[in-house]
């Protein structure tokens, strides 16, 4: 939806006092966060291990004259980021498990494939909006994996690749700010729409339940709920569940709407030595109290990218 669209949309449902209260919901929201800088599976969850794979997502609420619910539509255009190497061992059938890391066998998601870095989301035909701190690499050893994720207990969706080929806007300041929108070698695939409804200058706000589809740990898209714990003029702090590999994941509000870019998390280790079975098993601690996950709020990114030449109508005038 673009900034016309959506700045109509809201204004009905202000003045027709449709907002929905969602507090009473966050009984059930999940915190979640881990060091984004963690090696390997040094990685905490917090709170409930609440990760779903595609296939047990919550349906929600259906998009209006689509025949699909939002956030079956939110998934279609979220995407990986893996390496050259790693893309091309998952399209040849063999790529590496979590149990090759050391994983425990019996592990949430052990026998899962693990080939992702970091997670994006399509916002036009051919551009992603990730992290800045996923391109440390160069572009040219970087793979965008569409439809990666499980459509059953250990079956994979059929997965389609684009090449990322510029870095058409970024920024990056510690704490603040850290995105990129990078262009691919051709449009995403006819069946991954961009995500265009978007909250423009429409800031997250203090308890609202948010919704995070990510590739933790460089698993198969997993979906998780948490809640925002305090919101500012550029960023927020919210507590879905997250991991290593969850850096640049959508935050979406609970109509749908693209709020912001997941970009950091508090340090936090996590995985202790089954030594009776030489494995490692993850740590699932207590809920924190004094921090939580950050993202930074889309609108700043896309008005950027939004002023200039090259801009997709679709996602910016419609």
């Amino acid at each position: 939806m673009n900034r016309a669209a959506y700045k109509s949309m809201r204004w009905r449902q202000l003045s027709l006092g449709l907002t929905v209260a969602l507090s009473a919901q966050l009984g059930c929201a999940m915190e979640g966060n881990t060091d984004p800088d963690c090696a390997g599976d040094k990685c905490d969850i917090f709170g409930t291990d609440d990760r779903l794979d595609w296939s047990e997502m919550p349906a929600g609420a259906m998009a209006s004259g689509v025949g699909k619910t939002w956030r079956a539509i939110a998934s279609d255009s979220v995407v990986a980021l893996a390496s050259l190497e790693s893309t091309n061992k998952l399209l040849a059938g063999s790529p590496p498990l979590r149990t090759d890391v050391g994983i425990c066998a019996d592990a949430k998601f052990a026998q899962q494939p693990a080939v992702s870095f970091c997670t994006g989301i399509l916002v036009a035909d051919d551009l992603i909006l990730t992290n800045r701190h996923c391109l440390e690499t160069s572009l040219s050893d970087i793979r965008i994996l569409f439809n990666y994720r499980m459509e059953g207990e250990s079956a994979l969706a059929p997965i389609e690749v684009r090449e990322p080929v510029e870095v058409v806007d970024s920024g990056y300041r510690k704490g603040e700010q850290d995105y990129a929108l990078i262009r691919l070698d051709r449009n995403a695939p006819p069946n991954q729409v961009p995500h265009t409804w978007i909250r423009w200058h429409d800031n997250a706000e203090d308890n609202e339940l948010v919704n995070l589809i990510s590739h933790p740990m460089g698993l198969p898209q997993k979906f998780t709920l948490g809640a925002v714990r305090s919101s500012a003029d550029k960023r927020f702090e919210h507590t879905a569940a997250t991991q290593a590999g969850s850096s640049g994941a959508p935050v979406f509000d609970d109509e749908g709407f693209l709020i912001g870019i997941h970009t950091w998390s508090p340090p936090g280790g996590g995985t202790e030595n089954d030594l009776e079975r030489d494995c490692l098993i993850e740590v699932i601690n207590e809920q924190p109290t004094s921090s939580s996950n950050g993202a930074q709020h889309v609108t700043e990114v896309l008005d950027s990218y939004c002023s200039t030449a090259s801009a997709s109508p679709e996602l910016c005038t419609g």
